[in-house]
Protein backbone atom coordinates (compact mmCIF):
# COMPACT_ATOMS: atom_id res chain seq x y z
CA UNK A 1 0.00 0.00 0.00
CA UNK A 2 2.80 2.41 0.81
CA UNK A 3 4.20 1.98 -2.69
CA UNK A 4 0.76 2.78 -4.16
CA UNK A 5 0.86 6.07 -2.25
CA UNK A 6 4.29 6.97 -3.56
CA UNK A 7 6.54 5.91 -0.69
CA UNK A 8 9.97 4.36 -1.20
CA UNK A 9 9.47 0.84 0.18
CA UNK A 10 12.08 -1.48 1.66
CA UNK A 11 11.00 -4.96 2.74
CA UNK A 12 12.68 -7.60 4.87
CA UNK A 13 11.67 -11.22 4.32
CA UNK A 14 13.09 -14.68 3.92
CA UNK A 15 15.19 -15.30 0.81
CA UNK A 16 12.38 -17.25 -0.86
CA UNK A 17 10.05 -14.22 -0.63
CA UNK A 18 12.48 -11.53 -1.85
CA UNK A 19 11.37 -11.86 -5.53
CA UNK A 20 7.73 -11.78 -4.42
CA UNK A 21 8.31 -8.56 -2.45
CA UNK A 22 9.85 -6.98 -5.55
CA UNK A 23 6.88 -8.16 -7.61
CA UNK A 24 4.56 -6.41 -5.15
CA UNK A 25 6.45 -3.16 -5.70
CA UNK A 26 9.22 -3.02 -3.12
CA UNK A 27 11.99 -0.67 -4.22
CA UNK A 28 14.47 -2.64 -2.10
CA UNK A 29 13.86 -6.23 -0.93
CA UNK A 30 16.23 -7.59 1.72
CA UNK A 31 16.75 -11.13 3.01
CA UNK A 32 16.65 -11.10 6.81
CA UNK A 33 19.32 -13.84 6.94
CA UNK A 34 21.89 -11.59 5.25
CA UNK A 35 20.54 -8.19 6.37
CA UNK A 36 18.81 -8.48 9.74
CA UNK A 37 16.85 -5.48 11.05
CA UNK A 38 19.60 -4.63 13.56
CA UNK A 39 22.01 -4.06 10.64
CA UNK A 40 19.93 -1.11 9.40
CA UNK A 41 20.98 2.16 11.02
CA UNK A 42 18.90 5.35 10.93
CA UNK A 43 17.65 4.78 7.40
CA UNK A 44 13.86 5.00 7.69
CA UNK A 45 11.23 7.61 8.49
CA UNK A 46 8.57 4.98 9.21
CA UNK A 47 8.51 1.24 9.76
CA UNK A 48 5.45 -0.98 9.57
CA UNK A 49 6.29 -4.24 11.29
CA UNK A 50 3.80 -6.81 10.03
CA UNK A 51 5.58 -9.74 11.64
CA UNK A 52 5.94 -8.75 15.28
CA UNK A 53 9.74 -8.62 15.21
CA UNK A 54 12.01 -6.97 17.76
CA UNK A 55 10.95 -3.37 18.23
CA UNK A 56 14.37 -2.69 19.74
CA UNK A 57 16.09 -3.64 16.46
CA UNK A 58 13.68 -1.59 14.38
CA UNK A 59 14.02 1.49 16.60
CA UNK A 60 17.71 1.59 15.68
CA UNK A 61 16.78 1.67 11.99
CA UNK A 62 14.67 4.84 12.32
CA UNK A 63 15.82 8.34 11.56
CA UNK A 64 15.27 10.93 14.31
CA UNK A 65 11.55 11.65 14.51
CA UNK A 66 10.69 8.32 12.86
CA UNK A 67 7.87 6.04 13.94
CA UNK A 68 7.15 2.33 14.14
CA UNK A 69 3.69 0.81 13.82
CA UNK A 70 3.01 -2.83 14.61
CA UNK A 71 -0.10 -4.96 15.07
CA UNK A 72 1.75 -7.23 17.51
CA UNK A 73 0.58 -7.28 21.13
CA UNK A 74 4.25 -7.52 22.14
CA UNK A 75 4.54 -3.89 20.99
CA UNK A 76 2.32 -2.54 23.79
CA UNK A 77 5.08 -2.13 26.37
CA UNK A 78 7.40 -0.47 23.82
CA UNK A 79 4.59 1.86 22.74
CA UNK A 80 3.99 2.96 26.34
CA UNK A 81 7.69 3.38 27.09
CA UNK A 82 8.28 5.37 23.90
CA UNK A 83 6.00 8.09 25.28
CA UNK A 84 8.45 8.90 28.08
CA UNK A 85 11.80 7.71 26.71
CA UNK A 86 13.87 9.65 24.19
CA UNK A 87 14.05 8.30 20.67
CA UNK A 88 11.54 7.11 18.09
CA UNK A 89 7.88 6.65 18.90
CA UNK A 90 6.31 3.20 18.72
CA UNK A 91 2.61 2.84 17.93
CA UNK A 92 0.40 -0.18 18.34
CA UNK A 93 -1.45 -0.60 15.07
CA UNK A 94 -5.14 -1.25 15.59
CA UNK A 95 -7.07 -1.77 12.40
CA UNK A 96 -10.52 -0.40 11.86
CA UNK A 97 -12.67 -0.39 8.78
CA UNK A 98 -14.32 2.87 7.91
CA UNK A 99 -16.33 2.83 4.71
CA UNK A 100 -14.34 5.72 3.19
CA UNK A 101 -11.06 3.88 3.82
CA UNK A 102 -12.42 0.65 2.36
CA UNK A 103 -13.61 2.53 -0.73
CA UNK A 104 -10.15 4.06 -1.17
CA UNK A 105 -8.58 0.60 -0.92
CA UNK A 106 -11.12 -0.84 -3.38
CA UNK A 107 -10.34 1.99 -5.83
CA UNK A 108 -6.62 1.14 -5.62
CA UNK A 109 -7.40 -2.54 -6.23
CA UNK A 110 -9.60 -1.62 -9.21
CA UNK A 111 -6.77 0.47 -10.69
CA UNK A 112 -4.29 -2.39 -10.04
CA UNK A 113 -2.22 -0.10 -7.79
CA UNK A 114 -2.84 -2.54 -4.97
CA UNK A 115 -3.11 -6.31 -5.19
CA UNK A 116 -4.49 -8.34 -2.31
CA UNK A 117 -2.47 -11.51 -1.85
CA UNK A 118 -4.16 -14.66 -0.58
CA UNK A 119 -1.81 -17.50 0.27
CA UNK A 120 -4.51 -20.09 0.77
CA UNK A 121 -8.25 -20.45 1.34
CA UNK A 122 -9.16 -22.98 4.03
CA UNK A 123 -12.58 -24.61 4.36
CA UNK A 124 -14.23 -24.14 7.75
CA UNK A 125 -13.38 -27.66 8.87
CA UNK A 126 -9.64 -26.85 8.51
CA UNK A 127 -9.56 -23.86 10.85
CA UNK A 128 -7.02 -25.62 13.08
CA UNK A 129 -4.72 -26.16 10.07
CA UNK A 130 -4.99 -22.46 9.20
CA UNK A 131 -4.15 -21.51 12.78
CA UNK A 132 -1.14 -23.85 12.89
CA UNK A 133 0.12 -22.40 9.59
CA UNK A 134 -0.20 -18.89 11.01
CA UNK A 135 1.70 -19.86 14.17
CA UNK A 136 4.78 -20.68 12.07
CA UNK A 137 5.28 -16.95 11.52
CA UNK A 138 5.85 -17.50 7.82
CA UNK A 139 3.39 -16.31 5.23
CA UNK A 140 3.31 -15.10 1.68
CA UNK A 141 -0.10 -13.47 1.73
CA UNK A 142 -3.17 -13.86 3.88
CA UNK A 143 -4.86 -17.05 4.93
CA UNK A 144 -8.61 -16.99 4.45
CA UNK A 145 -11.19 -19.24 6.10
CA UNK A 146 -14.30 -19.87 4.01
CA UNK A 147 -17.27 -19.96 6.38
CA UNK A 148 -20.02 -20.86 3.90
Amino acid sequence: MAHAWGAHVTTISGAANVPFCRELGADVALDYATTPPNALKREFDAILDCHGSSVRDYRRALRPGGRIASPSASTISFALLSIVLPGPRVRLLVASSRSADLKTLADHVDKADLRPVIERVYPRDQIQDAHRATETGHACGKRVIRLV
